[in-house]
């Protein structure tokens, strides 16, 4: 992931069995975080905040659920819910279009930024569920920003009915359009250190390498 959210100031994250239960976030969208431990959880649980917006075109609906970041980096957790009778199973899926907006950017000037979307790991491939995240940065402060997800119709990576992978094409599942708005009300813990600043890490004293943004 190219977003430089570190958790309680870690470089890097690695697996723990966390729950997230008491802290608002989902298990589901914790795992993708993947906090290293409770302690880091914590600080990942009180950073983020709880989204819970919808929106339904031809029987799907996108939910938002929820996001954390920093000032300018953001982690955005939602589902697809196709609709009853529809099975998303373990394929690919994305949408022909998939974008994010930031209202009101006019007023911004010029900025820049770079995003992608990531599907998660399926529990239930039976089901009409799939969860997404998506994962963005922009020079533009984003925390505290009103987002726009923008998608057009649901399409499934189709790799069943040719022998040449650059003939792989994305086959219509459900058509149509969503766009759904929504505030990105997470808190912002991150600290910027110097290069060779004194900093204390977990107790013991040290010096900082290399320019860093953590939590």
């Amino acid at each position: 992931k190219f977003l430089t959210i570190a958790v309680a100031a870690a470089l890097c994250l690695s697996v723990a069995g966390v729950s997230a239960a008491s802290l608002g976030l989902s298990d589901k969208f914790m795992e993708f975080l993947n906090p290293v431990d409770d302690k880091q959880a914590e600080v990942v649980g009180s950073a983020g905040t709880v989204i819970d917006q919808k929106v339904t075109e031809n029987g799907m609906t996108i939910h938002v659920k929820e996001a954390m970041g920093d000032s300018n980096s953001v982690y955005v957790f939602y589902d697809v819910i196709a609709p009853e009778g529809t099975v998303l199973d373990d394929g690919q899926y994305r949408f022909a279009t998939e974008r994010f907006q930031l209202e009101g950017a006019a007023g911004l000037g010029s900025w820049s930024g770079g995003w992608y979307f990531e599907q998660l790991p399926d529990d239930d491939p039976t089901d009409n569920v799939k969860s997404f995240v998506l994962c963005a940065d922009a020079s533009k402060k984003l925390q505290g920003a009103q987002m726009a997800l923008v998608f057009e119709n649901l399409c499934r990576y189709n790799s069943d009915q040719v022998d040449d992978p650059e003939d792989y094409d994305f086959v219509p599942v459900v058509e149509g359009n969503w766009e759904i708005s929504f505030k990105l009300d997470y808190q912002d813990l991150s600290q910027t250190f110097k290069v060779n600043q004194e900093i204390a890490w977990d107790g013991e004293d040290g010096a900082v390498k290399a320019d860093l943004k953590t939590l």
